[in-house]
């Protein structure tokens, strides 16, 4: 059986979806964040604001944290190569739990956790914790200044090299999250 697709809604279809990507990708806003305290480079993030924010009500914050292959300084592909940070920024999600989502990119060139993947674990009494991880957490920490975001629903999920991450940060920072989701 074959199956005809017309030039006209070949193209419809095209533009629909990119428009889709285009309508989805826009709701992220494109930051970077500096503190030359902790690092000598800013980090780009994407922060997802609820929509019909009131200050006057506190807020959950999801933070993301991709894998390696989502690394650099584009501050696209860590929210567009993967649904894990767009998942909580759909509206029909949004609608019951609206909440802040963060989704900081790792550089190039380093990772959520200074340790060989290979090795399939590590203590953190002899890796210290890395410079990417107190960029995202002085993210974190910034964000709850500026927004109404409840320091007792923060929540943080990774994928790969992010799952480690989420390992890493909620051996180091118990406290910190409500809950977290390693992938």
């Amino acid at each position: 059986m074959r199956i005809k697709i017309s030039f006209k809604f070949a193209i419809l279809l095209l533009l629909n979806i990119a428009s889709t990507n285009i309508i989805q990708a826009q709701t992220f806003e494109y930051r970077s964040h500096k503190n030359s305290a902790i690092a000598s480079y800013s980090m780009p993030y994407r922060l997802f604001i609820p929509e019909d924010y009131d200050p006057g009500k506190t807020y959950p914050l999801v933070l993301f944290l991709h894998g390696a292959g989502e690394r650099g300084t584009d501050n696209n592909i860590q929210v567009d190569g993967s649904r894990g940070a767009r998942l909580w920024a759909e509206a029909e999600n949004q609608a019951s739990h609206p909440c802040f989502v963060l989704s900081p990119q790792c550089p190039a060139d380093k990772q959520w956790v200074n340790t060989n993947w290979s090795f399939g674990s590590y203590s953190i009494d002899k890796v210290p914790v890395s410079t990417e991880l107190k960029m995202v957490k002085d993210i974190i920490e910034t964000l709850m200044t500026n927004y109404k975001i409840d320091a007792n629903q923060l929540y943080v999920t990774g994928l790969s090299m992010g799952g480690y991450g989420t390992w890493d940060f909620t051996e180091r920072y118990p406290d910190l999250f409500r809950a977290a989701v390693p992938i």
